[in-house]
């Protein structure tokens, strides 16, 4: 049986329930979506600074500390942004750990809200009829697989949250303003302060809306008392004094030359409508067709809120009025200060331009079904284009720091150094990079360390001071850097030899690892104090006097072998070779538990440079397999030499203190660390 509603309308039962049956699909389809593959992203650097402050005390967290450090030096200073997405951030990692998936968790949290709060939002709009009947559906649908929030529910950042608030406040307020009872009235006001202040304890952008919350404030009274109104005006603006001088004095210390830009409405308008309809994974060459099909809509559902709002109480302009009025005063702040730099700053506003596409898309819908209908599919296939770019595309990955910190993991030995540039990086250096391994290595007297690079700005001098300070007494030096071509690398190409150079994919930043020896390793006799003395020689043409093995630092990391060669003669061929770890020495190659095949140094010492007679030291290793995974115990290595040019393996000629394979290209070496 239908029932009356408040407003004069007929309540179905069963559509309503059939309406909150769809309604909570899309909230799994939404949620589903969000931590699909959640943790699969590295972090990348704005997401360092939420955790480092999300890790830090309760009064640093508040006051927006951060710390700029290169492991000795500290530089503090004020994040942009105040607390309250970090004291809910910090109660997660407190709770659940600092892994990708929990750090990135309240933005999934709030992403998935999104849908029933602008659902609720839409069908208290639908009660004054300022959107069309079916609109509610359609906007928790655009809402559950839209882009943006995709993105932005899957980065430790403020935004998904900061629409959510955006949202809430303004629902809240509406029902406040349609409330008859005294007393739910007061707990409506209570509610919307508290998402206020949430809200503007957040992201200072919040202050933007306070005017159009006003203005519903001042439509909702004015029919009552004029009196009344403006004081609900001036206590809704209120809200904002606090976070208005705050942001105010901050913005005094920030220099006018920054990463922020000042921006135009015809700029703004269609960049905020290109992010907030197919997000960010997508080349805005290729959609600019799907990004007017959602502007055509949302100018639809502004024109029918707009028609219906004869009286301002009506609520048909709210939806406009808060997409473009915060577009009109951001542009206004630019005119005195640059405060934008893409469309997740105004992601305050994303939620009611999305309310917009809905609104005209439920009016086409209800005018022609199959025009509706078509569109709704224009708009999916728009979303699922970007959707699948976000998860499938190398482009819209955020770096891949932590292969870079795998690699590191797998080769760092005793007595290396790991230096780290810049800065400002620290945190995310140390999250992906074994940077607290390396400390701990350290302390147990493996002689490691690691340390960021002497601070940019530094007088040449000093800087080649510090840096030859740090790096005495280490027997390789990795560099890991997001930047280069500094001070300081100069003074590493002057001062040390380069051996290995890495690169890793990141479309966002450089991500290159160098490895660096402190001096050429080439000395003039052979040393007394070889652990394993040899004379193996190959093809009359390379010598190998001895190796040295080491101890790793842990199960599972490179074993330090220390080779040690010598050139017969001038040699004017690059030559390789290949150190194998094996668990049968009677025959080799049967079962190989670890390999390592270079030239050798990484090219970074070629043997066409080596002099005849001095001998090379050469700083190689295997990885040694963790207890019971291997398959085998290490019994010997086995080493051959190879042309590096037509791969074939030179015939070993002399093998004293080693045994020769019966293939007579293999020498076999005790394995006794």
């Amino acid at each position: 049986m239908n029932e009356t509603t408040s407003d004069g309308g007929r309540f179905d039962p069963r559509a309503a329930w059939a309406e909150r049956l769809v309604l909570l699909c899309l909230i799994l389809v939404s949620f589903t979506r969000l931590v699909w593959e959640l943790g699969a992203k590295n972090l990348w650097l704005d997401e360092s600074f939420s955790l480092q402050r999300a890790e830090s005390s309760w009064p640093a967290l508040i006051q927006g500390l951060l710390i700029i450090t290169d492991g000795e030096h500290q530089i503090p200073t004020i994040d942009q942004h105040p607390f309250a997405y970090f004291a809910f951030l910090g109660a997660m990692v407190r709770a659940a750990g600092q892994s990708e998936f929990a750090i990135r968790f309240p933005s999934v949290i709030a992403s998935t809200l999104m849908a029933p709060a602008a659902w609720a939002l839409a069908r208290r709009l639908e009660r004054r009829a300022a959107v069309p009947p079916s609109a509610p559906l359609w906007i928790a649908s655009l809402m559950a697989l839209n882009p943006f929030y995709l993105w932005y529910g899957q980065e430790a950042r403020i935004y998904a949250l900061v629409a959510l608030l955006s949202v809430l406040s303004t629902y809240v307020l509406l029902c406040w303003r349609d409330a008859t009872r005294r007393r739910e009235r007061h707990l409506l006001v209570a509610a919307y302060v508290f998402l206020m202040v949430a809200l503007l304890s957040t992201n200072y952008f919040a202050l933007l809306i306070l005017p159009v919350h006003a203005l519903l404030v001042y439509c909702s009274l004015m029919p009552v008392s004029r009196r009344r109104a403006l004081i609900g005006v001036v206590s809704v603006l209120a809200l904002g004094l606090v976070p208005a001088l705050v942001a105010l004095h901050l913005a005094q210390g920030v220099p006018r030359v920054s990463h922020l830009t000042a921006v135009s409405l015809r700029i703004l308008i269609p960049d905020l409508i290109s992010a907030f309809s197919m997000g960010l994974s997508v080349d805005l060459a290729r959609v600019w067709g799907f990004d007017l099909v959602f502007a055509a809509l949302a100018l639809l559902g502004a024109i029918y809120g707009l028609s219906a709002a004869h009286r301002l109480h009506g609520g048909g302009w709210l939806l406009p009025a808060l997409f473009v009025i915060p577009q009109v005063l951001l542009v206004a702040i630019n005119l005195y200060r640059p405060a934008y730099i893409n469309a997740r700053h105004m992601s305050l506003i994303s939620g009611f331009f999305i309310m917009l596409v809905g609104g005209g898309l439920a009016w086409v819908w209800q005018r022609q079904r199959w025009v509706g209908g078509a569109l709704a599919v224009v708009l999916l296939a728009g979303t699922a284009y970007s959707t699948i770019n976000y998860f499938t595309l190398p482009e819209y990955e955020k770096g891949r720091l932590s292969d870079m910190g795998a690699y590191l993991r797998q080769e760092v030995q005793p007595g290396d150094l790991l230096l780290w540039e810049p800065p400002p990086w620290w945190r995310l250096f140390r999250y992906y990079l074994p940077m607290d391994e390396l400390s701990e290595a350290g302390q147990r007297g493996y002689g490691t360390a690691h340390h960021g690079m002497p601070f940019i700005g530094w007088p040449a001098e000093k800087m080649g001071q510090a840096l030859e300070t740090l790096i005495r007494g280490h027997r390789r030096i990795w560099v890991a850097q997001t930047e280069w071509d500094t001070e300081a690398d100069r003074w590493l190409a002057d001062n040390t030899l380069s051996v290995r150079e890495m690169n890793f994919p990141s479309p966002i930043t450089g991500l290159r690892l160098m490895l660096y020896l402190p001096s050429v390793p080439i000395i003039d006799r052979i040393p007394d104090d070889i652990q394993h003395s040899a004379d193996v020689v190959w093809g009359d043409r390379i010598r190998f006097v001895g190796y040295d093995l080491g101890q790793p630092l842990a199960p599972g990391r490179s074993l330090p072998v220390t080779l040690y060669w010598q050139a017969m003669m001038p040699l004017d061929r690059r030559y390789k070779y290949i150190l194998r770890l094996e668990a049968d020495c009677a025959e080799p190659g049967k079962q190989v538990l670890a390999l390592t095949e270079r030239e050798p140094y990484d090219t970074g010492l070629p043997t066409t440079t080596w002099p005849p007679g001095s001998t090379i030291v050469e700083y190689s290793g295997v990885t040694l397999p963790e207890p019971g995974l291997s398959g085998g115990q290490p019994e010997c290595l086995t080493l051959q030499v190879y042309d590096a040019e037509t791969q074939e393996k030179l015939p070993v000629s002399r093998a004293e203190g080693a045994t020769q394979a019966s293939d007579g290209l293999t020498v076999i070496l005790p394995y006794a660390p």
